[in-house]
């Protein structure tokens, strides 16, 4: 279902924006130094969208408490019109790990009966355009290494530290000094894959 709606939300980790349909949230996008750059990515994958002042209103309050360490989950209805039925599968599998957890691409692909499908899981996992309502952050390599984040380490870093998993640092770490280690650059998926159909 295509987006009609849109907000845009200042909060402790950074400026976020958040898509709606009638069917459910379409994405959330950032974070982002400037509300700007979050409108402008809005746009050209969008098109010009309404300000949302209720759905998205509740979600972003909840969202600002979970950046302040009070809200631990997020139940809204995702709208995940052209996306796959696995990234579907594996999103909804995500949404089940508890606050303060971590988890394997390896164990979440055993949980969906798809357990020789680690690498896909993986790929499912870097294109969720529901950050944080969908807590990928909350999935790391088999090693514990902080793995596969398409918004970089330290912003996993600092999602898994607010979330209380005292060894993030320490899991940064082991990955920058794996053999063959390169920082990624900020992925800028959220420009060109995020679906609205």
């Amino acid at each position: 279902m295509k987006a009609q709606t849109k907000l845009f939300l200042e909060t402790d980790i950074g400026n976020f924006g958040f898509v709606s349909s009638k069917k459910g949230l379409k994405a959330v996008i950032g974070p982002e130094d400037q509300i700007e750059k979050l409108e402008d990515i809005v746009y050209k994958n969008f098109g010009s969208l309404a300000e949302d002042h209720i759905i998205s209103e509740v979600l972003a309050q909840d969202f600002r408490k979970y950046c302040q360490g009070f809200i631990k989950s997020f139940n809204y209805e995702l709208d995940t019109d052209g996306y796959t039925e696995f990234q579907s599968l594996v999103w909804e599998r995500l949404r089940l790990i508890p606050y303060g957890t971590v988890t394997t691409y390896g164990k979440i692909a055993t949980d969906i009966k798809r357990p020789n499908s680690a690498r896909a899981v993986g790929q499912a996992v870097g294109s969720n355009p529901f950050i944080i309502v969908v807590p990928c952050h909350r999935v790391v390599g088999a090693d514990g290494s902080l793995t596969g984040f398409g918004h970089g380490l330290d912003f996993k870093e600092r999602l898994l530290l607010l979330e209380g998993i005292a060894d993030a640092s320490a899991q940064k770490i082991k990955t920058e000094n794996r053999k063959n280690f390169k920082p990624a650059k900020r992925s800028t998926r959220t420009e060109t894959s995020i679906k609205n159909v």
